[in-house]
């Protein structure tokens, strides 16, 4: 997938189970995006960008924030386009 100044691949998603009291339980659900590769077109740098470390990922509604850690190139992505 690209988009504008980045390609993404290997999108790992975060799940998190139900808190529901059942007979049955319910199946986890995405919750959100646990890491992702990540090829920045400007200056050519890839990277594991996850929650924390070198090139993190930022969470906002509907989607990330990823920012370059070499050019500090950054764009926001919905998680629709990663799917």
């Amino acid at each position: 997938m690209q988009q504008a100044d980045f390609e993404f691949s290997s999108v790992e998603w975060s799940y998190t189970e139900s808190k529901e009291i059942a007979v049955q339980r319910r199946p986890p659900v995405r919750t959100g995006i646990a890491s992702l590769s990540v090829l920045c077109m400007k200056c050519g740098e890839s990277w594991r960008a996850s929650n924390f470390g070198r090139g993190h990922i930022r969470s906002v509604f509907g989607g990330v924030y990823v920012e370059c850690p070499s050019c500090q190139a950054s764009t926001t992505v919905s998680a629709e386009t990663l799917e």
